[in-house]
């Protein structure tokens, strides 16, 4: 069921990127899990709710005792100097096989046209806090 999910949300995400923005996330994941590295890929703009861009996105937080996949909503709130984002996600631990719920909350400050900097808070329901900062690219 757990996998089903996860594989799920990366089929959705697939079918709905032919026709939209992408954007790669590479960075760092730091926590109560330990240190590692977070790679993920959004697609952006695939709903527009109130004026406001939902963006989806898949990741994974590669840490040397712990491998987490995420599938997150994520609703933003432009400005003129960065963006601002939040929204709910789903994550599943192949390490502990423990599916987790939670929120997320972040900026992304825009270097170029296609580059940024983000970073990201993660408060899981039933796993430890993450925090996670890194760069963006936008395709």
């Amino acid at each position: 069921m757990k996998k089903a999910l996860v594989l799920l949300g990366l089929v959705t995400l697939g079918g709905a990127a032919s026709a939209q923005t992408l954007q790669a996330n590479l960075g760092a994941t730091f926590g109560g899990l330990g240190t590692g590295v977070h790679v993920g890929v959004s697609v952006l703009d695939l709903a527009n709710l109130g004026g406001l861009a939902l963006d989806g996105r898949v990741s994974g937080d590669f840490r040397p005792n712990s491998t987490s996949l995420n599938v997150d909503a994520l609703l933003n709130f432009p400005t003129d100097v960065l963006n601002l984002y939040g929204g709910v996600g789903v994550s599943y631990n192949l390490s502990s096989s423990v599916l987790g719920f939670g929120l997320t909350g972040g900026l992304n400050f825009p270097v170029t046209e296609n580059i940024g900097i983000y970073g990201e808070g993660v408060l899981r329901l039933n796993a430890p806090t993450s925090l996670r900062a890194g760069v963006t690219f936008t395709f």
